[in-house]
């Protein structure tokens, strides 16, 4: 048989075994989409999960911001007390959603009578090997930690009067150591209750009631402590008489035995060309509103002649009733008049008298010896009288407190046990570092 030859197109040999590159790169190509698909998909997870981590990271830190905020001293009592320029850490606490945290506080006002300042921090994580870090802080001020729980200056004050003298309440006129808040003051003043005697007095014998005046409080209306004697008028806590007399902002009046009246027309809360409260102005005796510039305001105020508050004149601070020893004859202390529709708020004490009448009322406390060395420094006046109306006396405990440590005495007061913690006041807050 004869055998036949094909031939064969021009060109076709040369593509003999072109498929299968094309099929091999495919498969590469697939390959790589396929890889990278799955790097993709892994690093979104990783991501996810950071996102997670970092969310709880931020979450704990705010957790720990506001319990440390909302439990201020349940956390740890000792981060109300501490000095300008200390810092104290807290121990690391778990979040029950998940995460935990770290708080720092650190005080940074320059102590004294100024506001104190706190920095609050806190370290926020979350949980796993990706686990976030958040930083927030608080920046935070505090309301004394005195103010409505109990402090005195000394003897002073335990009770709406303290007193070692005479005394009489009469008409309709009344002594209440039930704790009240003054008018207006609002959220100055905490919800705490911290009731005391309506009077305490060296010799009950020596105090009258008479045509409807009256006293109450707790544990009793009036309770008698023979033990009141000069050193309790002359030593405040850490200050002596001398000390408290030489750290007046203002002095009424030239010298007791002069008897003269003081005006106090023009008197009122002042302020600068800032719309500050101008607390050099000697006429500015603060304000009862709490939006003033000058609620702030309570001057130590010593009285060296004889006061008639009238007018319906308004008067807040530390009022220090001043004897004169020297005084050839006559009233060696101080008298202190509160007529007409008048108020005070905060604390009066001294060697001298005080008299309270029409419908004024005062708020606060005060401490007075009319017996001061064994001498009657009044001239047989009533060392502390309520009359011709129905004036009040209160005890404020918030007034008490607002007048020592606004006034800057607050170094020298002693605490009633036991000692609260200071409740703190938002200023600011911010978040400021993340990572890993």
């Amino acid at each position: 048989m004869q055998s036949r030859k094909i031939a064969v197109p021009a060109g076709l040999g040369e593509r003999r075994g072109f498929v299968m590159p094309v099929v091999i790169f495919g498969l590469v190509l697939m390959s790589a989409v396929a890889v990278a698909a799955l790097m993709t998909a892994g690093d979104e997870l990783t991501s996810s999960q950071a996102m997670r981590d970092g969310s709880m990271a931020f979450y704990a830190a705010e957790a720990g911001l506001n319990e440390v905020y909302a439990i201020w001293a349940g956390i740890d009592s000792s981060i109300s007390l501490l000095d300008p320029g200390e810092t104290k850490t807290l121990d690391w606490r778990d979040v029950a959603s998940g995460g935990k945290y770290q708080a720092t506080v650190v005080r940074w006002d320059t102590g004294g009578s100024s506001q104190p300042m706190f920095t609050l921090t806190v370290e926020g994580r979350g949980r796993g090997i990706l686990a976030g870090r958040r930083l927030l802080s608080y920046s935070l001020t505090a309301l004394p930690a005195e103010i409505g729980y109990g402090y005195n200056l000394g003897g002073c004050c335990r009770a709406a009067v303290t007193m070692r003298g005479t005394a009489e309440v009469e008409e309709s006129a009344g002594v209440s150591g039930f704790d009240e808040d003054p008018a207006d003051w609002g959220a100055a003043c905490p919800d705490t209750v911290n009731n005391k005697p309506g009077i305490i007095i060296k010799d009950e014998g020596e105090l009258d009631f008479d045509t409807g005046g009256y006293a109450e409080g707790a544990p009793a209306p009036v309770l008698e402590d023979p033990t009141l004697n000069d050193d309790d008028f002359d030593n405040f806590g850490g200050l002596t008489w001398e000390d408290l007399k030489d750290m007046a902002d203002v002095v009424l009046g030239d010298h007791p035995s002069e008897q003269e009246l003081h005006d106090f027309k023009g008197y009122g809360p002042t302020l600068t060309a800032e719309g500050e409260c101008d607390t050099s102005n000697p006429k500015n005796f603060g304000s009862p509103d709490p939006a003033h510039p000058c609620f702030d305001y309570f001057p130590i105020v010593l009285v060296v002649n004889e006061v008639h508050v009238y007018d319906d004149l308004y008067m807040q601070g530390i009022f220090v009733l001043d004897w004169d020893e020297s005084a050839p004859y006559g009233m060696k202390g101080t008298e202190f008049d509160l007529e007409e529709q008048s108020v005070f708020n905060g604390v009066l004490l001294g060697k001298g008298c005080i008299e309270i009448e029409d419908s004024a009322n005062f708020h606060g406390a005060a401490f007075i010896d009319g017996y001061y060395r064994n001498e009657a420094v009044c001239m047989g006046d009533k060392d502390f009288a309520m009359n011709n109306g129905t004036a009040t006396t209160k005890w404020s405990q918030c007034a008490v407190d607002r007048a020592i440590f606004n006034s800057g005495l607050g170094d020298w007061a002693d605490v009633e046990e036991p000692a609260p913690p200071a409740r703190p006041i938002l200023i600011g807050s911010r978040a400021f570092g993340e990572g890993r």
